[in-house]
Parts: structure tokens; C-alpha cells; sequence
């Protein structure tokens, strides 16, 4: 049986009229999107030390230096980026820096004029994976931030900088605090979850896991959790990174397959995107390398009184993953 919209031939219309568009060939058509305070550097000709052309009003200059470093003697490079001293305009400097996996690990900086270090970052980088990190750095007291990479800096795939200022939201006093806003609208909390489990009405919620833990292809990694009595309904929160956006973490509960969790995904100018080519194939992935949030929600039925069983699942046999702050919310009749 054809069916046949009254609206479609209209609708059609409209699809031709933006097919030009649309097309890669008509990119002169396409009006670029102005971006006076966010900056998103080439990795290659910012460590061949090119001038830059155009910076943010903020950033008054960026330079690259190598060094010998006490520890071991071993090099390391160093961006530097000089701040004007705009505090109304620019409060909060957002950092997005993305490292290939290798040895060493990468810290960030910021320091006054007179030397003294008023911000330090933990060390972060993988030796297996590539990840992206976000950074938040408050410009008050500092003229200049630094990002210590090490080597040569060859590791460094991305890197993005961006001023942030506050913004009054409204927000309820009695739920979960809603994660920090950053550029690009990722979802990831920055709030650390609560380790107690708490009760609101008819919902529980609990930590299962604060990890982070590692997802390695056809290996399972079981949580184990007991409940009292079957819920009319769950909700499974965690968050993921370096995940595929099209597979995301496969999960198992009680050995029964879940379906396809949610991925709450990032602007796509994020520079933490990152295509990888599908070997012998002709398709690439685009894969995350910073924290997404994932929810997933579970039928009370699946769950049984007693111990329970969640298992995750990576799917992708190229690249581990990994997976922190997994939590449920149980919902109960009163």
C-alpha cells in the first residue's frame, strides 16, 4: 500500500532548493561564523613556531620553547600564551588539548607576573589511547598560561582555547546539580558524585562505580549490585570517553542484552572529534576523545530482588575506552 503525504511534494521542494546548499562544492556560499574570542590552533605550525595571524582579544601572544627538563633530563616543549588583562571580558580561559597515546603526560599552567604558579593541572595523557582534556583556568592573578607537552610536543593532535564568563541560570535546590556548562556544550559532570546512596520521593540513587575503568574489545567488565525488591523502572547514568558515536558501549543485564544506550553528544566543531579510517574500507568513525555522558533506561522487570549483574561491552576491536561515575536511579511504588 503507497501512502502519500498531502505536504510531501512540498516538502520535496523545499529538500532540492537546499541541496546547493549543502553541497561541499558550495562552500563560498557558507558564511563563516565569527569567532573573536575562541581560538583553534594547528599543532604543526604552532610547533614550527609560525606566527600567528589572528588571536583572540584575550590573548595577547602565544610562543612554543623545548627544554631540558631537571627530572631525567628529559626534553619537553612548552606553549606559552600571554593574557591581557581583561578579567570582565575573559574571567575563565577554556583549554580543549588533545594528546595521541605515547609516553609522558602533559600539565597545565598558569603563573603571575612575578612567577608565581596559581594553577596546576594533574598530569594527564594515555599511553594507549587518545584522549582530550578539558581545562578550565581562572584568569584572575594570572598573565600567562602554560601548556607542558612532552618531547618535541608531537603528540599534540588539537588544541583549543576559548574565553568563558558566567551566565545566571536558574537551577532547583533539591535535585542533582546540572553539570558546568563548557564551549561546546558537552554534557559531562564536573561535579563529583555523591559516594551515599540517597532517597527522593519514590526514586534511590546509588554509585555503582566512580572508576574511571578501561573497556577492552570482547572483554566484559561486571558491577555487581544488590536491591531489596523489584523498582517499577532504572535509569543507568555514566560516562564514556573515546567512544565511537555510532557504537557506543554495549551493556548486559542479568545476561540479557539492554538496547542501544543514549549518548548526550558534543557540537561537532568540537576539536575533540576525531575521524578514524575503517581499515579496508573506504568509511571513517568519528570518535570522542573527551567524557560523554550516556543514560540508559532499564525496565523494572529486568531486575531482580538480590544481586544483580550490569556488564559493559566494547564493541570497537581498534581502540579501548573508557568508562568512570556509573550510577542508577531505582523508582519504587508507594
Amino acid at each position: 500500500m503507497k501512502f502519500r503525504h498531502p505536504l510531501s511534494r512540498h516538502a520535496c521542494a523545499a529538500a532540492l532548493c537546499l541541496m546547493p546548499l549543502l553541497s561541499p562544492q558550495a562552500n563560498a556560499q557558507f558564511k563563516p561564523h565569527p569567532t573573536p574570542f575562541t581560538i583553534r590552533f594547528d599543532p604543526a605550525s604552532l610547533l614550527a613556531e609560525r606566527a600567528q595571524m589572528t588571536l583572540p582579544l584575550w590573548l595577547q601572544g602565544v610562543g612554543v620553547r623545548h627544554y631540558r627538563a631537571d627530572v631525567e633530563q628529559m626534553q619537553i616543549t612548552v606553549v606559552r600564551m600571554d593574557l591581557r588583562q581583561m578579567k570582565s571580558l575573559a574571567p575563565f580561559v577554556e583549554l580543549r588539548v588533545g594528546l595521541a597515546a605515547g609516553p609522558g603526560q602533559a600539565v597545565v599552567t598558569a603563573w603571575s607576573e612575578t612567577g608565581q604558579q596559581i594553577f596546576r593541572t594533574p598530569s594527564f595523557g594515555s599511553a594507549t589511547q587518545s584522549v582530550t582534556e578539558t581545562i578550565r583556568v581562572a584568569t584572575e592573578g594570572a598573565n600567562y598560561i602554560e601548556l607542558e607537552l612532552p618531547k618535541k610536543g608531537e603528540r599534540l593532535q588539537s588544541l583549543c582555547a576559548g574565553a568563558m564568563r558566567f551566565t545566571q541560570v536558574l537551577q532547583s535546590i533539591d535535585f542533582s546539580p546540572e553539570p558546568v556548562v563548557d564551549a561546546f556544550g558537552n554534557a559531562a559532570s564536573t561535579v563529583a558524585p555523591s559516594e551515599q546512596d540517597r532517597l527522593l520521593w519514590d526514586r534511590v540513587q546509588a554509585l555503582l562505580d566512580a572508576g574511571p575503568f578501561t573497556l577492552q574489545a570482547e572483554r566484559a567488565e561486571t558491577l555487581e549490585f544488590q536491591i531489596s525488591r523489584t523498582p517499577e523502572g532504572a535509569m543507568l547514568t555514566f560516562e564514556v570517553r573515546n567512544a565511537i558515536a555510532e557504537n557506543p558501549p554495549l551493556l548486559q543485564l542479568n545476561n540479557a542484552d539492554l538496547p542501544p544506550a543514549a549518548l548526550t553528544l558534543p557540537d561537532l566543531a568540537d576539536p575533540a572529534w576525531r575521524a578514524r579510517p575503517v581499515p579496508g574500507t573506504q568509511e571513517t568513525l568519528l570518535r570522542y576523545g573527551g567524557w560523554i555522558r550516556v543514560q540508559q533506561f532499564i525496565p523494572g522487570k529486568q531486575l531482580a530482588k538480590g544481586v544483580n549483574t550490569l556488564n559493559f561491552l566494547q564493541t570497537d576491536s581498534l581502540e579501548p575506552v573508557e568508562v568512570r561515575r556509573v550510577e542508577i536511579q531505582l523508582r519504587y511504588r508507594r
